[in-house]
């Protein structure tokens, strides 16, 4: 590899168990799996945090962390691992459906410095999409935290359930005090990019990943028209916080520009296992029980992975909001965070019109 590796940024996927079944959700379908007995410990997450500080120092950056699940509220010791890590120089941060947040609230308005909580909506369309009474429990725990220290970010999944109100969610939203909202469209794959990539990942990382399955979803033109005709409706409305929408793919990519993430980022999985992306978990370029982060982040295997997805043979990147959302301080130049509903609007336009021909 010729690019600059320096590690700095790490999500800490502490458990993959949830206390919710959200009916959309790719981990739901049995793509992570968990007991709790594979789980690592708090003593490992704290030495992969000490080795991630000392690749930091070494690259000039703080350090990122940011704690994913699952529900990472349910981690048993979350409580006292985000306090020691807190007590250090990370900027630390939490993804989380909320449900739990009143159990952990001095914890969380003491110690993150973003706090990314996934809401659909207001009550109907957050219930709908996640379960009755979720929505009470989630508002309870953000109730809980008004006294925050860290930025608020409200994560709303579109899907055809809210869809075609997504103009009037900002404001069932704001009676929660969010800092921000970030609309992002359902993940998902076709069948023939979920077989490209898994014959793909047999053949070059020697592994399969058969999970890949829960995110099938083939595209929908009716579904596309909706959630253009909601952008529109959403371009032309102001808010009182910032609302952004993070899509799939965008005109505005040029083929050179892609995820920054595996120059600089690892995803650690509960058991151990390290790769690069946040929702595919596929592939694995080490343990931190076998190996240090360091040897894992800089091996061969890594190396491997970075340039199938630099060639642009990883169709599962193609689907992914997530490299819109650099949870750090610094946003590779090349990698909007976010894009102009106008732009936005145009491109859903032209996808549209190009699908009806084809068809």
């Amino acid at each position: 590899m010729n690019e600059q590796l320096s590690l700095y940024s790490a999500h800490f996927q502490l458990t993959g168990r949830c206390n919710l079944a959200c009916r959309f959700c790719g981990q739901r379908k049995g793509m992570l799996a968990s007991s709790g007995s594979d789980e690592l410990c708090t003593a490992d997450w704290i030495r992969c945090a000490d080795e991630l500080k000392c690749a930091a120092k070494r690259s000039g950056h703080r350090p990122e962390i940011m704690l994913w699940g699952g529900e990472p509220l349910i981690y048993p010791e979350f409580d006292l691992l985000t306090k020691t890590l807190a007590g250090q120089v990370f900027s630390l941060g939490i993804v989380t459906n909320g449900t739990l947040l009143e159990q952990h609230a001095d914890v969380v308005c003491e110690c993150l410095d973003r706090i990314f909580v996934s809401i659909d909506g207001g009550r109907v369309d957050h219930d709908a999409m996640r379960g009755t009474g979720v929505y009470d429990r989630a508002a309870a725990g953000l109730s809980a935290i008004r006294k925050r220290r860290g930025k608020l970010v409200l994560l709303c999944t579109v899907s055809d359930l809210n869809v075609d109100r997504m103009a009037e969610l900002p404001d069932s939203l704001l009676e929660l005090n969010p800092d921000e909202i970030v609309f992002q469209p359902l993940i998902y794959l076709s069948k023939r990019e979920i077989a490209d990539y898994r014959n793909f990942s047999k053949e070059v990382f020697q592994c399969d990943y058969p999970e890949l399955s829960a995110w099938q979803r083939e595209e929908d033109l009716d579904f596309q028209h909706r959630l253009s005709t909601g952008l529109k409706k959403l371009a032309g409305k102001d808010y009182p916080v910032p609302v952004r929408f993070t899509p799939h793919c965008h005109p505005l990519e040029k083929d050179t520009a892609r995820c920054q993430l595996p120059l600089h980022h690892v995803h650690i999985r509960h058991d151990g296992a390290v790769g690069f992306c946040t929702d595919y978990f596929g592939f694995s370029a080490g343990n931190v029980r076998e190996a240090s982060l360091a040897a894992i982040f800089g091996s061969s295997r890594a190396n491997l992975f970075r340039q199938a997805q630099a060639a642009g043979r990883l169709s599962i990147c193609r689907h992914c909001p997530w490299c819109r959302q650099q949870f750090g301080s610094e946003i590779p130049a090349d990698i909007p965070y976010h894009f102009d509903f106008k732009s936005i609007i145009n491109n859903q336009t032209e996808n549209q019109k190009c699908r009806c021909l084809i068809g």
